[in-house]
């Protein structure tokens, strides 16, 4: 939960950075858009956990919608772009036109948590998003060229809303 509030405010830093860099040129408003969606998206996270703690049945509403995955990451990567740019990583974006039924909030969750992690541990690579499709089912692979968790340090998998990264 922590990790889910401190990284939009932390990319808000990056663009804020990056805005006063452009502040005169063509992008400065394409920048200003990134903060304002790292806002919404902290704000909408704020939410979630407000209800959680209320106690409104221990469970998020899901908004199930269909969604390209292609334009879900566009929006998640988007105000990434200056820090994944500081950090010399290049992103890459290997799939065809994959949909998935999913809350597009959630979904967006996942993919932010598992990119900000690919840039934190893996300066300097490349972090490629893929999707493969078999039948009705679709996985989306993020994989990094930076150093891999060593095994004494992978945790049980858990339970509840964290990802267990193993």
């Amino acid at each position: 939960v922590g990790h889910d509030l401190r990284q939009p405010l932390a990319a808000l830093q990056y663009i804020h950075f990056d805005l006063r860099k452009k502040l005169t040129s063509e992008g400065s408003s394409d920048v200003l858009d990134d903060a304002d969606a790292c806002v919404q998206d902290a704000n909408l996270m704020i939410e979630d956990i407000l209800q959680l703690s209320i106690g409104e049945e221990r469970q998020l509403a899901l908004d199930l919608e269909p969604l390209n995955i292609a334009d879900v990451l566009d929006h998640v990567l988007a105000p990434l772009r200056p820090q994944a740019a500081t950090l010399n990583v290049r992103f890459q974006l290997d799939m065809a036109d994959a949909y998935v039924v999913a809350d597009r909030a959630l979904l967006e969750r996942v993919f932010r948590n598992l990119t900000t992690n690919a840039l934190k541990h893996a300066p300097g690579s490349n972090v490629t998003f893929r999707a493969l499709i078999e039948g009705a089912l679709t996985e989306v692979q993020i994989i990094d060229t930076g150093t891999a968790i060593h095994p004494s340090s992978q945790s049980a998998p858990q339970t509840g809303f964290g990802l267990g990264l193993t």
